[in-house]
């Protein structure tokens, strides 16, 4: 729901929704991606005992990188269990899959794998088959 208008020049509509205030051009390109993503990862992430807290901020902390890239269209990290996680993420083509893969979260989590991490991560490229 919209609480407000922010200003009304064409082509730079702003709205304040509440929580967030945003261009109509940002959001209408956030649900262009989302609507013609194709492809995504899921990644299942198994924590070293004891340092399950330390990977759900880390995660937490990573969708600040993730909102940098241009080629995210979602992201998702997610806690399956006390020592499972997980992160689910689309993607409109395999450019910017493979971009993700070599971005700034990857980098992270490669340097803090062995302090973390069970066992390496798995990551499944995935088809994006529907969606709502």
């Amino acid at each position: 729901m919209v609480n407000s208008v922010l200003s009304t020049d064409v082509g730079q509509c702003v709205v304040n929704v509440g929580w967030a205030v945003i261009s109509i051009t940002v959001m209408l390109k956030m649900m262009e991606d989302v609507m013609t993503s194709s492809v995504g990862l899921l990644v299942t992430l198994e924590a070293k005992p004891g340092k399950e807290a330390e990977l759900a901020d880390f995660l937490q902390a990573a969708r600040a990188l993730v909102v940098e890239e241009p080629d995210s269209s979602t992201w998702y990290a997610f806690k399956i269990n006390s020592t499972q996680f997980g992160i689910y993420d689309t993607f409109p083509h395999e450019e910017g899959r493979q971009a993700h893969l070599s971005g700034k979260v990857a980098t992270a989590l490669g340097s803090r794998a062995d302090e973390l991490l069970a066992s390496p991560p798995s990551i499944q490229p995935v088809e994006v088959l529907a969606f709502i």
